[in-house]
């Protein structure tokens, strides 16, 4: 922010000025009267020294909240009365035309209005919110990281025939749009040879799709697999890297975005105690009580 000395701030008084501003074709004046500047110029000093500290401090809402209860203003003309100080500060650039339009006015406006009960059950919904975000696509983050983890391994693994030795097909019925969808799915066991050493592994919930003509997996049938020469025990059927990749991605994308809405609500409830922690410890005025 750019300021003035605040023993020069009362003295200022711009009773008409006209800022021109263009929009595409269309031009809009707007002008300050007699009764904004007046009332800036009736802000007791003692009073006026807060607000330019919280305005000093980038905090336009404990300004507003300042005036409304000490200057006994409603809450519209309080925020007039501040757009005017900003503007004898040296803000003329950015400054929000309507009150709907100030972020800072509308905090304020939801401090005022909203008691506790209502605040809770908003806080609360939004944290459950960022937990349901944040629970069962996290646990799916684990499971994949570790998958992912053993098919970017692969890729300096060395490759092998292996035999499947027992065989599990089994299918899971779900509602799709109202319309039941069977999935198929094979666990199955194999068994591969390095070094004339024998070695088993097993692999899970693999789906296959019989409409598409894949044809399930049985006893005997051979199989490619990678295992790692370091340690020939540990085998994997199938990388699928990409799919893992995205899956990851995707459920990474939910995560975060759980994160943001908890320290959002986090942040706001944080802020709704600064403002109710001030608003405690401030004089309000006969008019303001009224």
């Amino acid at each position: 922010m750019c300021f003035i000395h605040k023993d020069n701030f009362l003295s200022k008084r711009r009773m008409h000025m006209a800022s021109t501003r263009i929009w595409g074709k269309m031009t809009v004046f707007y002008t300050i009267g007699e009764d904004e500047a007046f009332m800036v110029d009736q802000v007791p000093p003692d009073l006026a020294d807060k607000m330019i500290d919280a305005l000093g401090s980038n905090d336009k809402a404990r300004a507003l909240l300042l005036y409304h209860r000490a200057g006994g203003a409603d809450l519209e003309t309080a925020w007039k009365v501040v757009q005017q100080m900003m503007r004898d500060l040296g803000e003329e650039g950015d400054l929000p035309a309507k009150p709907s339009q100030d972020p800072s006015f509308r905090e304020v406006k939801e401090y005022l209005t909203l008691d506790r009960p209502a605040r809770w059950r908003r806080f609360l919904g939004t944290m459950a919110l960022a937990l349901l975000c944040c629970g069962f696509p996290g646990y799916v983050l684990l499971g994949k990281s570790a998958r992912l983890k053993t098919s970017l391994q692969s890729l300096f693994w060395s490759s092998t025939q292996a035999t499947i030795t027992e065989v599990r097909t089994y299918s899971k019925r779900s509602f799709q749009q109202q319309r039941q969808v069977d999935r198929d799915y094979q666990d199955f066991s194999y068994r591969y040879e390095v070094d004339g050493k024998e070695y088993t592994g097993f692999r899970g919930r693999l789906q296959y799709y019989p409409a598409l003509g894949d044809e399930p997996l049985k006893t005997g049938d051979p199989i490619s697999i990678f295992y790692d020469p370091a340690e020939p025990g540990r085998s994997l059927y199938e990388r699928k890297i990409y799919q893992l990749t995205v899956t990851l991605l995707f459920n990474l994308g939910i995560v975060g975005f759980g994160i943001l809405v908890a320290i959002f609500a986090w942040s706001r409830e944080r802020r709704w105690r600064q403002l109710h922690r001030m608003d405690r410890h401030l004089p309000v005025s006969p008019a303001g009580e009224a």
